[in-house]
This record gives C-alpha cells, structure tokens and sequence, in this order.
C-alpha cells in the first residue's frame, strides 16, 4: 500500500512541538507547529506560540538523528553554509524560506 506520508508529518509536527515547547518552558498547548516541507531527514516549518502577536513566532530547521533535533529556530539568518555542510540539509528544504 502507498505512503501518503501524512502520518510521517503528523509525527513530526509532535516531535518538534514538544521539542520547542520544552526549550521554551511553554505548555504544549501554547505551541503551533506547522511543518512546511519534509524530506527524508530533514524538515522545516513554523511555529507560532499562544496567541501570536509581534515576537510569538518564527522558523525552524530540524535534522533527524535518533529522534529529531531542532538545529534553528527564530526569526534570524540562517547560517546556510553551516547547515548545509555540518547537517547535510539540502537545498528543496533550504530553499527559498531560508537560503538563497
């Protein structure tokens, strides 16, 4: 039977809410995580805490290892170079929210 992959993002959109939610000592339900584009091993999205407003949101960049790691989230540049060479991200997942 064909993947659709739906239950591989759901997984993932846990995965990194509960990540975020734990880093920013918010409970899970403050914690809006979209997941944008996933490729095997890597993925990228939003997240958007509580209620939104200026400075409630941003991006995120995460790699698959055991587990998932959030290796950026903000609203700052990423460092492309460094996730390219250090964690392998390839550019359909770069592309364009993140690097040019």
């Amino acid at each position: 039977m064909p993947q659709t992959g739906c239950g591989e993002e759901k997984d993932t959109q846990h995965a990194i809410q509960t990540i975020l939610a734990t880093k920013y000592n918010r409970p899970i339900s403050e914690v809006d995580v979209t997941v944008t584009k996933e490729v095997r091993g890597f993925a990228s999205g939003s997240v958007l805490f509580g209620q939104g407003g200026p400075g409630e949101g941003g991006m995120w960049l995460a790699v698959l290892g055991n587990g998932w790691n959030v290796v950026f989230d903000g609203n700052g540049n990423v460092d492309c170079n460094k996730m390219r060479q250090k964690y392998g991200f390839p550019d359909s997942i770069l592309k364009p929210n993140f690097c040019d």
